[in-house]
């Protein structure tokens, strides 16, 4: 095995996956289940090409109709034109449907992380246009109306497979300043470009420490900064 087969079976390992590995065609063959009425399995084959190339095919079940490959093709298309990661795919000789995710890893060996996300993709995307095929082919159903019953869907979708981890995020937004929003939008009117640039570092810094500051000296008007904190710390602006 070379070392992107090796990282793709450490990764199905560590899932509990059952597969079948042909070492001489550099690849991986597992059933998953899918969360769908109608279309409840799909076949994963996870080939690595080489040492660089990693491609990750969940192959539905069912073969489309040839009289159905016309409106098959119109989801396909109006599917991959939102899609960010992968792509629909429909073999027009015998109506296979698949979706396709892929990785080159020209400069590093793949972590677990990169594996996970390139199979995670493919299950996630196979189960929520899944239905939308079926519906097509044997509910009457138009290819623009199965786009929006797929694409209303805003919950994930489960699966037989495990959803992948949420990123990391890259910082806690920040809460609306407790002195209220027209207090807020006033302050920010006064600020000038030097302040504004410095907003976000004074929002972390204040949330960080959440200390209320020192009152500023009787008869003394208390500066941009302490109004800023005043208003984080939900004293209000007074």
């Amino acid at each position: 095995m070379n070392n992107l087969e090796m990282a793709i079976k450490q990764y199905l390992d560590s899932q509990n996956w059952h597969y079948k590995h042909d070492e001489e065609k550099r690849r991986f063959v597992l059933g998953m289940r899918l969360d769908n009425e109608d279309v409840d399995g799909c076949t994963l084959l996870i080939t690595a090409r080489d040492d660089e190339d990693l491609s990750c095919k969940a192959i539905y079940e069912f073969n489309v109709p040839e009289k159905k490959r016309p409106a098959i093709v119109e989801y396909i298309t109006r599917a991959n034109y939102g899609l960010f990661l992968g792509c629909f795919q429909m073999d027009l000789t015998d109506g296979e449907v698949l979706y396709q995710t892929a990785g080159v890893f020209y400069d590093h060996n793949p972590d677990q992380s990169e594996i996970r996300r390139i199979v995670q993709v493919g299950i996630h995307m196979a189960e929520r246009y899944g239905q939308g095929f079926y519906d097509i082919m044997y509910k009457g159903v138009t290819p623009e109306d199965a786009i929006e019953a797929a694409e209303s869907d805003v919950q994930q979708p489960s699966g037989s497979a495990p959803a992948p981890a949420p990123a990391p995020s890259c910082g806690t937004p920040a809460p609306a300043p407790a002195g209220g929003d027209d207090d807020f939008a006033s302050l920010v009117s006064e600020m000038n470009d030097n302040q504004l640039r410095s907003l976000a570092s004074m929002i972390q810094q204040e949330l960080q420490r959440r200390a209320a500051p020192p009152a500023p000296p009787a008869g003394k008007k208390p500066s941009l900064a302490d109004r800023f904190r005043r208003l984080v710390d939900g004293g209000g602006d007074r």
